[in-house]
């Protein structure tokens, strides 16, 4: 088994993105020689235009479906989360260290399975505070998602609409 294929099947098995010196661990091979094979598969991709790509974020990999064939694949495919449990982690995201009782007063009273589901998923982080509990997303939820917590509070000013 040739070493890209290994990365192609990791990034492909992978939920969440990859360095290419965790890719280096587990293949067990250089973080260099992993470095230039990703790029010649990416170019592979790009020179076959496949549905999919290999996408950097930062200094971590993943394999996915093009932007333009997002569309395409909607109707046969299962959503990962429902549109109240992305609400939920989204509310979480922009405001961070938010209280137990923020989360019931904005989803109802039945929100503590998805908080619970998102914990054991490591998108969520929960530390005791007085009588409650404060929640934030963790590294997991930026890496999974693919966005930075920069792009977060660059969107939430610009969604408050001050600009500021």
């Amino acid at each position: 088994m040739e070493v890209r294929n290994k990365i192609e099947a990791l990034l492909y098995a992978s939920e969440t993105p990859l360095s290419s010196a965790e890719l280096a661990q587990i293949i067990g091979v250089d973080s260099a020689e992993v470095y230039r094979e990703l790029r010649k598969l990416s170019k592979t991709y790009d020179s076959i235009y496949s549905a999919l790509e290999i996408r950097k974020n930062g200094n971590r990999y993943k394999l996915q479906l093009r932007e333009e064939f997002l569309d395409l694949v909607i109707p046969v495919s299962q959503p990962e989360f429902r549109n109240d449990e992305l609400m939920l982690l989204g509310f979480v995201a922009a405001h961070p260290s938010c209280k137990r009782g923020d989360l019931r007063v904005n989803f109802g009273p039945d929100f503590d399975a998805t908080v619970d589901k998102f914990i054991k998923r490591g998108f969520l982080s929960t530390e005791r505070y007085r009588n409650t509990e404060l929640f934030t997303v963790t590294k997991k939820f930026y890496r999974y998602f693919n966005i930075t917590n920069r792009q977060v509070e660059d969107y939430l000013k610009n969604a408050d609409g001050s600009g500021k």
